[in-house]
């Protein structure tokens, strides 16, 4: 099969319906830092000290009345109760704190015919992430309203739970819609085997719409004929499939796709338009190049990586070293 190198259209595409669930939440949730980048991880436990309550019940020698240690814990779920039926997108970050004992309120919410609070039950399952988000997430895929079920394939793309290879490779080859088949597709990309591999090709020959979102998954899956085609972009002579390529870097992963992303530290070329008309700037491959190789690599420059930050030279150069 040989892979357009073009401008990845299918890609953006993605990138966009993320986007626009992003920006439906930005409101009262938590925004993404870095474009692709996943959720900054939020403290999954709470603190609190019982040392002296215990201590008092002991002393007292009374038989032990329900403990204040619980009461935090039963209003946070309360908590998390309310903001699901109100459909806030706080409650995602309070499952993350809650962790398996959210599961019942998540559950309850995924079943109840406001549309936004089962969509934001799509997001809660994604967070907490174990076996138990699968049935829910694969059901959300069926979920009569579009915003439910690109939530359900998002999270399924983003961090398939453990076992989800068999209900993606099924629900892949039942899929009709190009933007769930697309996150579909880069889910199985994060689950390594012939199996992923077998049926990202197969939606690749359905649908040519695919063939961009399936070169990455392929690329992630090891396949060197999708990893030389995704090299390419990066060397592409136009700065914005150059940028693109990066950013698709992030998700692939991949070790040759980093050696080959160094250079374009040096890469100036500018693509995307940031700031206001009246002080419009642009950013650059370069920059992007900053960010790609800062999460990948995992490096620890001394300055902050963000969204739509135009580096300094002098920076571009600090983690130039670092990633020697």
């Amino acid at each position: 099969m040989s892979w357009n190198t073009g401008l990845v259209s299918l890609p953006q595409m993605v990138f966009a319906v993320s986007t626009a669930l992003a920006a439906s939440c930005a409101s009262s949730g938590p925004k993404d830092t870095l474009p692709g980048a996943a959720p900054i991880p939020l403290a999954t436990t709470t603190s609190g000290s019982v040392g002296d309550e215990e201590a008092g019940d002991e002393a007292a020698g009374d038989e032990a009345a329900p403990t204040t240690k619980n009461e935090p814990h039963a209003a946070l779920l309360a908590e998390l109760e309310q903001h699901l039926a109100s459909a806030n997108w706080q409650a995602v970050d309070l499952a993350k704190r809650l962790g398996g004992d959210a599961w019942p309120a998540v559950e309850a919410a995924a079943q109840q015919p406001e549309f936004r609070t089962r969509q934001i039950a799509m997001a809660c399952a994604g967070a907490l992430g174990t076996s138990r988000a699968l049935p829910l997430l694969i059901a959300g895929l069926g979920d009569p309203h579009r915003n439910v079920s690109i939530a359900a394939a998002s999270q399924l793309s983003l961090s398939p739970p453990p076992g989800a290879q068999a209900e993606l490779v099924r629900s892949l080859g039942a899929c009709e819609e190009d933007v769930i088949c697309a996150l579909l597709v880069r889910g199985l990309g994060r689950l390594p085997g012939e199996r992923s591999i077998a049926a990202v090709l197969d939606a690749a020959q359905r649908s040519d719409a695919l063939l961009d979102v399936a070169r990455l998954a392929l690329s992630k899956l090891g396949d060197k004929d999708a990893l030389r085609s995704q090299r390419a972009l990066l060397k592409n002579r136009s700065a914005a499939i150059r940028y693109q390529a990066l950013v698709d870097t992030r998700y692939i992963a991949n070790a040759t796709l980093i050696v080959a992303a160094k250079p374009l530290l040096q890469d100036t070329a500018p693509v995307v338009s940031i700031g206001t008309p009246y002080n419009e700037q642009h950013r650059r491959v370069c920059d992007q190049a900053v960010d790609t190789l800062v999460v990948l690599l995992q490096l620890e420059p001394s300055f902050a990586v963000a969204a739509e930050t135009i580096y300094s030279d002098e920076q571009r150069r600090e983690v130039a070293r670092l990633a020697r």
